[in-house]
């Protein structure tokens, strides 16, 4: 092999290490905000071209700051690898996407899905995490748990990417207020 084509070899993996670094996070290996984005980006504009629905889920890892204070931040650290490693089990399909979204919070993309079957993929990820059984002295459940909140939306005029957004992280709160360690679907309030 010629010199230049081992140093053009070398150059094209080293874009490609730079690429994976790029949209990685770095302390759970799934896909971090800024590839999230641009996900959704992507996502919203091909439900727009093929008039088909999109699903976002956030997800919160419930009391996770009282978890790191009485744990400690590499504890923590590992409880989040672990939340990253099976939300990434619990989405399966191919076209689902898993990402930090910041902090404790994650995020899942779930294109062509409707609000059932979005809230099915929800519960099942408290069921797993509840199944994983990581122990939290500071919860009332004595493990760590997750709060998701769902929201289903079309493109529109008045539908954005933005505004679904929004209306999930309103569902994840209604979780939380309404006790954690569940999943609800975002409802639009009654005038």
């Amino acid at each position: 092999m010629k010199i230049r084509d081992h140093n053009q070899i070398e150059l094209k993996h080293a874009r490609e290490k730079l690429t994976r670094l790029a949209v990685t996070d770095g302390l759970t290996g799934i896909a971090n905000r800024r590839y999230f984005d641009e996900q959704l980006a992507h996502e919203w504009h091909r439900a727009d071209r093929m008039n088909h629905s999109l699903a976002i889920a956030m997800i919160d890892v419930d009391w996770f700051k009282k978890y790191n204070d009485y744990y400690g931040h590499q504890m923590g650290d590992d409880c989040l690898r672990q939340v990253a490693t099976m939300l990434s089990h619990t989405a399966k399909r191919g076209s689902d996407f898993v990402a930090r979204y910041g902090g404790e919070e994650f995020a899942l993309i779930l294109p062509t899905t409707h609000s059932q079957a979005a809230l099915t993929v929800a519960s099942n990820i408290c069921n797993a995490m509840r199944e994983l059984a990581l122990p939290h002295p500071m919860s009332e459940f004595g493990r760590v748990t997750l709060s998701v909140g769902v929201a289903v939306g079309m493109p529109s005029i008045n539908e954005t990417a933005e505004s679904l957004i929004a209306h999930a992280d309103e569902a994840l709160y209604r979780a939380k207020h309404h006790g954690r360690n569940q999943a609800v679907l975002y409802q639009p309030k009654e005038c």
